[in-house]
C-alpha cells in the first residue's frame, strides 16, 4: 500500500461519521482532510490539493446538495469527484444531486469494501482525465498505474479500447487482445451475460444514470473472476449515445470471501459444489461431499456474552477449521454461523462421516476470547454425491436436513441424510404449506372435551380442543401439526381464532338454553402466545365481541411455558386475571419448578397431568405425586381438575385424595359443538348420558 494515493476531503456535520471514514481511508493509505461544514469544506477546496470529496447530503446550513452546486461552478466532474453520503430514505435528494453534478453516491451504514471500489474507480477516472488534460503520454501513465482496468467503447464500430490493466484482469498481456466488442462480451459467464448486456441497455436508452454491474468473466486461466464494471455514455448535441467510457475493477475477494472470518462466501462455496457436480459428471468415478456445521445454542450464547464475544468466536472456530482440513477441501462460512466444508474426492460415503467427526473434534478444546474461556459443541449435516444432484442447492438442502436432524436429536453429532429422511423433510414442509393454507382459511374445528364435578356428578366446563381435517389426508392429531404451528409461528393466528371461535360458541350456547348456564370454558394458550404483548387485549377484545361475561372463561397455560419467561409470562397472566378472567396451569407437575410457579403467577386451577391420573392405581409414586399436588393446591386455595380419567376406579382414588373436577373418557370424549350443548342439554333434563356417571 503506498503511502498517499490520494487526498480525499469528507464532509460531514456529525463527529463520529467523520472519525469513523477518517480512520478507514487512512488505513487505506488516503490522506483525509475532515470538516463539518459546507461552508467549510468551500474554503478547504480554494486550497486545492483535493482529490474526491465525500460529502453527506443532511448538514445544518449549507446542505450537501447546495455545497455541491457551488463546487460544480469551479470544478466538473472529472477534475473534482464528488461522491455523496446519504441515508436509505434520501433517494429524492440523491437524483438532484446526480442531476446536479455528483459522481457517484453511497448509502449508511457504509459497507466499506463498496465504498472503497467506488472511491478508487473515481480516482482511477480522475487520474485519467487529469493525464487526457495534460497530455497522451500522462494518460497512459496514469492508466497503467491505476488498480483499475480502463475501457473506451465507440458504438459506432464496436471498436474497444482496453487498458493494460483491463487486459491484465483478465490474464493477457497488453498486445495480444484485439480491441473489439466480442473480445469483452465473450468471456461473460453464461450465466451473467444477458444481466450485462440489460444494464447496458438501461443506461444507452437513458433510463438509469449510468452503467454499474457486477458479473463473472473468464480468465485466461480458465477460471472464473468477479468483476465490476462502472461506465457512463458520451453523447451528441441530440442526445444519442457515441461512446461508452468506463472502469473494470476485480472484485472477486469481495464477493467470494467473508470479511469477518477470511474464508470463503456462500457464493464461493456454491460455484465450488457447481464445479465439483460439473467434474463428477465427467468422471463418474468421482465423489466429493458437502458437510454443514453449526456450533450448538451458538444463539444463547451470542445473547448471552455479546456481540463481540460472539463474533470473535466464529472468527476463531474458522481458522480452527482451516487449518484441520485436507488439502483441495474447502471451508466455507454459509450463514451467520453455519459453516460449510466441500470434501473433495472421497472414496466413500464413510469417508465423509469421518471428515464431518474429525471437524467436530476441533471444538473439544476451550476458545479463549478476549480472556474468557468458552466451551462448545457442534451439530453436522452430511450429504454426498453418491445420491445424485443437479445443483449446489440441492446438496445444499439436503446437509441443512442432516444438520437439522443431528439437532433435534440433541446436538453433538454428525448425521447424514439419506432417502428416509429426505422423505420425512418434504412431508414436514407439505404439512407446513398446508397448515399456513388451513391459518388463512380457518379450515379448523373445535371439540369439547367435558370437566365435570365429582361431588355433583354434572359438567361444569369444557376443554376447547382444535381438530383440522387436511385435504387429501384426512384429520391430523393436534400431536402433529401443533408443534409446526408453534415453530412456524402460526400459532399466534390460529391460536386467536381458537380464542374468538370459542368464546362466540359458549355465548351461543347460553342464548339457546333458557336456564342459566353455569359453565366455563377452559381455551389453551400456547407459550408463543404467552409472549405476545397484546395477549390480554386480544382476550379482551374477544370476550367483548362475542358478549361473554369473562368469569365463563378460563385461559389453559402448561407450565413449562411460564417457566420459559417467569416474568413476562406473571405480567400477562395479572393483566388476564384483572380482566376477570380465570388462569388454569396445565400438565401440573411435569416441570421442575412447580411450587416456584405457583407462587409467582396467578393461578386458580390446577390440572394433574394424565401421565400421573393414568398410573395411579398401580404405580405409588404417582399416588404419592398425585396426592401431594393435591394437598398443595388445597393449602392455596387452588381447584384441582383430574386429566386423563379412564376408570371409576381412577375417579374414586382422586376424588378420596380431595380433588374436586375429573376430565377423561370416562366422561365423554371431545366432540363437537352440537354434542357438547346436547350433554348439556341432557343434563338440564336430568337425563345424563350413562358416561357422566361418576363413581365416588
Amino acid at each position: 500500500m503506498p503511502d498517499v494515493h490520494g487526498h480525499i476531503l469528507v464532509v460531514d456535520d456529525i463527529e463520529e461519521n467523520r472519525d469513523l471514514l477518517q480512520r478507514r481511508l487512512s488505513r487505506r493509505g488516503y490522506d483525509v482532510v475532515v470538516t463539518d461544514s459546507g461552508e467549510r469544506a468551500l474554503e478547504i477546496l480554494a486550497g486545492g490539493e483535493i482529490d474526491l470529496v465525500l460529502l453527506d447530503i443532511m448538514m445544518p446550513g449549507l446542505s450537501g446538495p447546495e455545497t455541491l452546486a457551488q463546487i460544480r461552478q469551479s470544478s466538473d466532474q472529472g477534475s473534482l469527484p464528488v461522491i455523496m453520503v446519504s441515508a436509505k430514505n434520501e433517494s429524492e435528494d440523491i437524483v438532484q444531486s446526480l442531476e446536479t453534478g455528483a459522481n457517484d453516491y453511497i448509502s449508511k451504514p457504509i459497507d466499506f469494501p463498496i465504498a472503497f471500489a467506488r472511491i478508487e474507480t473515481h480516482l482511477a477516472l480522475k487520474r485519467a482525465d487529469d493525464a487526457l488534460r495534460s497530455s497522451e503520454e500522462r494518460f497512459s501513465l496514469a492508466m497503467e498505474g491505476a488498480t483499475e482496468g480502463l475501457w473506451d467503447w465507440d458504438l459506432k464500430t464496436d471498436e474497444v479500447f482496453f487498458s493494460t490493466r483491463w487486459k491484465a484482469i483478465v490474464g493477457h498481456d497488453d498486445a495480444d487482445l484485439p480491441n473489439h466488442i466480442s473480445e469483452w462480451f465473450d468471456r461473460i459467464h453464461e450465466k451473467d451475460i444477458d444481466r450485462v448486456r440489460t444494464e447496458i441497455n438501461k443506461h444507452i436508452d437513458g433510463i438509469s444514470l449510468r452503467i454499474d454491474t457486477t458479473y463473472r468473466i473468464r480468465h485466461a486461466n480458465k477460471t472464473s473472476r468477479w468483476v465490476r464494471t462502472v461506465g457512463m455514455a458520451r453523447r451528441d448535441a441530440d442526445g444519442n449515445p457515441v461512446r461508452l467510457a468506463g472502469s473494470l475493477s476485480d472484485v472477486t475477494e469481495q464477493i467470494l470471501m467473508d470479511p469477518h472470518t477470511d474464508i470463503p462466501n456462500r457464493t464461493h462455496f456454491r460455484d465450488s459444489i457447481d464445479r465439483a457436480i460439473a467434474r463428477k459428471e465427467r468422471d463418474e468415478n468421482f465423489d466429493f461431499g458437502v458437510i454443514i456445521l453449526e456450533l450448538d445454542s451458538y444463539q444463547d450464547l451470542k445473547s448471552s456474552v455479546g456481540h463481540s464475544v460472539s463474533e470473535q468466536l466464529l472468527q476463531d472456530f474458522a481458522q480452527r477449521l482451516k487449518a484441520h482440513t485436507r488439502p483441495g477441501d474447502t471451508v466455507a462460512l454459509i450463514g451467520e454461523d453455519s459453516f460449510a466444508m466441500l470434501a473433495d474426492d472421497i472414496g466413500m460415503v464413510a469417508d465423509a462421516v469421518r471428515i464431518a467427526e474429525r471437524a467436530r473434534g476441533i471444538v473439544e478444546a476451550p476458545f479463549d476470547i478476549f480472556g474468557e474461556e468458552i466451551t462448545s459443541t457442534m451439530s453436522a449435516g452430511i450429504a454426498t454425491s453418491y445420491t445424485a444432484y443437479d445443483s449446489a442447492e440441492d446438496i445444499l438442502r439436503d446437509a441443512t436436513l442432516g444438520l437439522r436432524s443431528a439437532q433435534e436429536l440433541g446436538g453433538n453429532c454428525a448425521q447424514i441424510v439419506d432417502p428416509e429422511l429426505h422423505a420425512q423433510a418434504l412431508a414436514r414442509l407439505h404439512l407446513e404449506a398446508d397448515l399456513r393454507r388451513a391459518t388463512v382459511t380457518e379450515a379448523f374445528e373445535l371439540h369439547y372435551q367435558p370437566i365435570v364435578d365429582f361431588n355433583l356428578g354434572k359438567i361444569t366446563g369444557f376443554e376447547t380442543l382444535i381438530r383440522w381435517d387436511r385435504p387429501d389426508h384426512g384429520p391430523v392429531s393436534p400431536v402433529v401439526f401443533i408443534p409446526v404451528a408453534e415453530r412456524t409461528a402460526l400459532i399466534n393466528q390460529i391460536g386467536k381464532w381458537v380464542l374468538n371461535q370459542a368464546c362466540h360458541q359458549l355465548a351461543e350456547w347460553q342464548k339457546s338454553i333458557s336456564t342459566p348456564l353455569d359453565c366455563v370454558l377452559n381455551v389453551n394458550v400456547s407459550p408463543r402466545q404467552i409472549q405476545q404483548p397484546d395477549l390480554a387485549k386480544q382476550v379482551a377484545d374477544a370476550l367483548a365481541d362475542s358478549g361473554l361475561d369473562p368469569r365463563s372463561l378460563k385461559i389453559e397455560i402448561t407450565e413449562s411455558a411460564v417457566l420459559e419467561d417467569l416474568d413476562n409470562a406473571a405480567r400477562t397472566l395479572e393483566r388476564l386475571h384483572d380482566l376477570g378472567v380465570r388462569i388454569a396451569i396445565d400438565d401440573f407437575g411435569t416441570g421442575y419448578s412447580s411450587l416456584s410457579t405457583l407462587l409467582h403467577v396467578p393461578i386458580d386451577t390446577i390440572k394433574i397431568d394424565r401421565s400421573f391420573t393414568s398410573t395411579i392405581e398401580s404405580d405409588p409414586k404417582a399416588h404419592q405425586i398425585v396426592n401431594a399436588i393435591i394437598n398443595m393446591a388445597y393449602s392455596l386455595g387452588k381447584d384441582i381438575v383430574a386429566e386423563g380419567i379412564e376408570t371409576k376406579s381412577q375417579a374414586a382414588i382422586i376424588h378420596d385424595m380431595g380433588a374436586q373436577y375429573g376430565q377423561g373418557y370416562l366422561y365423554s370424549k371431545p366432540v363437537p359443538a352440537t354434542q357438547a350443548l346436547d350433554l348439556l342439554k341432557d343434563q338440564l333434563d336430568g337425563t345424563n348420558a350413562p358416561q357422566m356417571s361418576v363413581a365416588i
